[in-house]
């Protein structure tokens, strides 16, 4: 049984939960849909309605490590779970959710203007949904700073590719030169704002090894190269603590405090264990190493308020 002692702010997000779900499962035929799915298509929905619509700001996200999160769209679909609306079927792989036949063309708030303009959005979105992977994507291109597609989606997948097949002794799909390029292109791409200063330091060392490693020799650096593709993720991982913390909708601002904490206490400590890697490197770095005038001044000043925004002739690659 539905909650009746909820705010009107959960009713409205239970009921764009539950139209979702029966949106997802008439597009395709199947009765069953993921989080993941009803998460993306909730985004996609919110930043597709006026600043007028209360909808918009009762559908909270916050971004995170894989694109826009929220917590409550999550917390709505557990209390659905619940109450019975909502059916949870789990397998060793995976956990999916199908509304109960008796509610599943029953709203769960009162119409009103704002929630029947939201609906109109989300049938709008959900027609065009085609697969989780094209949707993360497409969330991708609302991300709040250039940097978090360019990394997440294309510099940190193709350097475990190529990682992955050096140290497997396989023929590289990617030339030292790819990872090169995509590498500047990461430096170039960070945002130059003070809140992220200890994060480019660390990105800005990173590059640095990197550099050396690919334009000296990968194949005699296996271990050194190892080290780098873990710091890569953790990189990751720490830029989305930052990036919560500056891009969140208002209702998480009681979760800043343990936010700020937890990111301070992840950049000391990938910030200790870069400067722990920085003095292995210095047998690899090689002096004769050129690099584009605009990656050098990069690397050299990663304290600069403002970085030239980068353009694709911005990048001369001089490897």
């Amino acid at each position: 049984m539905v909650h009746t002692h909820d705010t009107d702010g959960e009713a409205i997000v239970r009921e764009m939960v539950r139209a979702a779900m029966s949106r997802l499962s008439s597009k395709r035929n199947r009765a069953s849909v993921t989080k993941k799915e009803i998460l993306k298509v909730l985004f996609k929905t919110k930043t597709r309605l006026p600043d007028g619509n209360p909808v918009k700001s009762h559908l909270a996200y916050y971004w995170y490590r894989d694109g826009p999160y929220s917590e409550r769209v999550y917390a709505c679909l557990d209390g659905l779970t619940r109450s019975g609306v909502v059916i949870q079927s789990r397998t060793n792989q995976y956990e999916t959710y199908r509304l109960a036949p008796k509610h599943a063309g029953k709203p769960l708030a009162p119409s009103s203007d704002g929630l029947d303009a939201a609906r109109r959005e989300l049938d709008e979105v959900v027609a065009n949904f085609v697969n989780v992977g094209d949707a993360v994507k497409e969330t991708y291109q609302d991300a709040p700073y250039k940097w978090y597609p360019a990394y997440r989606l294309e510099f940190e997948p193709k350097f475990e590719g190529y990682c992955n097949d050096i140290l497997s002794s396989r023929p590289a799909m990617y030339t030292p030169k790819d990872v090169a390029d995509w590498l500047d292109r990461i430096v170039l791409d960070y945002p130059p704002l003070p809140a992220f200063i200890e994060h480019r330091r660390i990105v800005m060392d990173f590059a640095k090894m990197l550099h050396a490693v690919i334009e000296s020799d990968p194949l005699k650096h296996r271990d050194l190269l190892k080290e780098l593709l873990g710091l890569s993720g953790r990189i990751w991982n720490v830029f989305a603590y930052a990036v919560r913390l500056e891009h969140h909708d208002e209702y998480y601002d009681g979760h800043l405090d343990g936010w700020r904490e937890k990111y301070m206490q992840a950049v000391d400590k990938l910030d200790g264990d870069i400067r722990e890697q920085v003095s292995v490197f210095d047998g690899v770095v090689r002096d004769d190493v050129r690099l584009a005038p605009e990656i050098e001044d990069a690397l050299e000043e990663p304290d600069a308020d403002e970085l030239e925004p980068v353009t694709p002739d911005a990048i001369l690659n001089q490897h």
